[in-house]
């Protein structure tokens, strides 16, 4: 039988006091290789947070971290062929998405991935 515990006082575990994104955006103001082109890269921070069950014991603290990713899609006028090419996580840095503390288990954030993606939709008459 566990025996209770008052946590008042503590702070939400895996609740960062502070999270933020942005997001640029830009679309060619002119036709490109027959098409549109549109740029996107987003940055977002995610503050220290206290895992779970951890107490809040200052050294089980999960740390910051901060994700930027960058894609490019084209869309041909007709619509039908639509090309992007994206980085997820550009600079490749690994942070702690969850964890739980007494049992020393956690989920890590992606390292980078590079990709490229064509869509073909055909217009069926």
């Amino acid at each position: 039988v566990p025996i209770p515990r008052n946590h008042g006082g503590e702070e939400l575990p895996q609740m960062p006091n502070h999270k933020l994104a942005g997001t640029l955006s830009y679309r060619a103001p002119s036709e490109i290789l027959g098409g549109s082109l549109h740029l996107l890269s987003t940055v977002s921070y995610t503050g220290e947070r206290w895992p779970q069950r951890s107490g809040n014991i200052e050294r089980a603290k999960v740390p910051a971290y901060t994700r930027w990713d960058a894609r490019s899609i084209w869309e041909s006028n007709d619509g039908q062929w639509t090309a992007a090419a994206y980085v997820q996580n550009i600079l490749d840095k690994i942070g702690i998405a969850e964890s739980i503390a007494i049992d020393l288990i956690g989920a890590l954030t992606e390292p980078r991935q590079i990709g490229v993606q064509l869509r073909w939709r055909p217009q069926l008459q």
